[in-house]
């Protein structure tokens, strides 16, 4: 009777299979294009903070399909209504096409482009433009649209701790990031899940056809996050020569998996902290250290590298057009240097800037705005200062709430988001600024384990 009633009980849960799918039965189906999670593993949001979160797994044209698919409208709305009137928006179509042959990107990034304009117009019947224009977006456009950090000034700040000034906190002594990100709409969440071999996962805070990097953080829970430079020295745009757009050698260098001793550091397992290497300690001019060759050399060119080292490495090996300094941040070193520099960057030149060059704070504290304090004379900033007074002094300690709380003091009226990243344990917050107050909410929390379905 039992045998009869086990073989009744399978038949049963066959048919279900059959007609209905695994989901009849009670396993969880994931999402198109995410990764296998374990069965007790939240779930990854649709939205974060008000801010949509699009998957984009696969090639780098798939990824781009994807993209163009989901955000099709979106894109043209950004072009249309805030990339084209910064300038004029003939002059700004101009000024994109003439670039078409300067545009020195990855293999890679062209697949994507390629990938978005197919994808866009599968999603629009065939038709992909601005409503400036007589033809179809290409994928130089899409590649071009990146360019627009290296040309449009901005304001943006961000605020790291870690050691004595977290101490005292729920972090224990942890390093965190508070941004505020300062731009325009149509912001969205990318969750990259590359199958190329030699890149890793990786989230970017952009916004629709923006293929480059502003806020990123990758797999190995390296952050980065770029503020606009109000440099005196900024570079001619459109170059003379070819180039990569800054917000796109930021995304090369956070897309790579790196090996050796930075390949280990998301896990805790390694110090992924160090001192910058000797090329990048202090001011410098030209084109620095070089990038290097190929991706995800295991122990190559890494494997003698911190993640902070290799970053500072990538990018300032990069031809500089414009003016921009970069917060990043790394998971915890054991015994080794700050877990956080800021990477000030203008026409070429370069320098790194850690806590101890900052007299002001009495504890291991970063601030970032848009005025370089290394690389130039530093000069006054309403934001600087409101980090100061709260920060300043060895008795001073903060946590994550302060931190946000902080950066509501420090925003600005055109303040779209602000979001906080702990590298130790992977945990990332965003908000957007609402349309019902005009105010940024309370940012909402996830980890990037749920993000990236581990």
């Amino acid at each position: 009777m039992r045998l009869c009633s086990m073989r009744l009980s399978l038949l049963l849960v066959l048919g279900l299979l059959t007609v209905f799918g695994p989901a009849a039965v009670g396993q969880q189906v994931a999402p198109a294009g995410s990764r296998p999670t374990e069965a007790t593993a939240p779930p990854r949001p649709e939205t974060l903070g008000g801010i949509p979160v699009v998957v984009l797994a696969g090639t780098h044209y798939e990824r781009g399909v994807a993209h163009g698919k989901a955000l099709a409208r979106p894109i043209i709305d950004v072009v249309d209504n805030y990339l084209a009137p910064q300038t004029n928006p003939i002059l700004f179509f101009m000024t994109i096409k003439s670039m078409r042959d300067l545009l020195k990107v990855d293999p890679g990034i062209e697949e994507e482009a390629k990938g978005v304009v197919a994808g866009a117009k599968e999603a629009l019947g065939g038709k992909f433009r601005s409503r400036y224009m007589s033809d179809d977006f290409t994928w130089q456009d899409i590649v071009g649209f990146s360019t627009y950090i290296d040309y449009v000034g901005t304001n943006c700040s961000s605020v790291s701790a870690w050691g004595a000034a977290t101490v005292d906190s729920v972090l224990n002594a942890q390093a965190v990031l508070a941004r505020n990100l300062d731009w325009s709409k149509n912001q969205v969440l990318f969750v990259h899940l590359p199958s190329e071999v030699g890149e890793q996962p990786f989230l970017s805070v952009g916004f629709a056809g923006f293929l480059g990097c502003l806020s990123c953080i990758n797999q190995q829970r390296l952050g980065a996050f770029l503020n606009l430079g109000y440099g005196s020295r900024s570079g001619k745009f459109p170059p003379d020569e070819a180039y990569t757009p800054s917000a796109l050698a930021f995304r090369h260098a956070m897309e790579v998996k790196r090996g050796g001793e930075a390949g280990e550091a998301g896990k805790g397992t390694a110090t992924a902290t160090a001192t910058a290497t000797a090329t990048a300690t202090g001011t410098a001019t030209g084109k620095g250290a070089g990038k290097g060759t190929g991706k995800g050399e295991g122990g190559g060119r890494d494997s003698r590298r911190t993640l902070l080292e290799a970053f500072v490495a990538d990018i300032t090996g990069s031809t500089s057009v414009g003016s921009y300094i970069i917060h990043v941040i790394a998971p915890p070193a054991a015994t080794q240097g700050d877990p956080a520099l800021v990477l000030e960057l203008s026409a070429g030149r370069h320098a790194v800037r850690r806590a101890a060059d900052d007299g002001r704070f009495g504890n291991e504290v970063l601030v970032a705005t848009n005025h370089h304090r290394k690389l130039e004379k530093p000069s006054s900033c309403r934001r600087y200062q409101s980090a100061v007074d709260a920060l300043a002094g060895n008795d001073r300690t903060t946590d994550p709430e302060a931190l946000l709380a902080l950066m509501v003091k420090m925003s600005r009226p055109d303040t779209i988001e602000t979001m906080l990243f702990i590298p130790s344990t992977g945990e990332f917050r965003l908000a957007a600024k609402t349309k019902k107050d005009g105010e940024v909410g309370t940012p909402e929390k996830t980890t990037l384990d749920v993000l990236f379905g581990k």
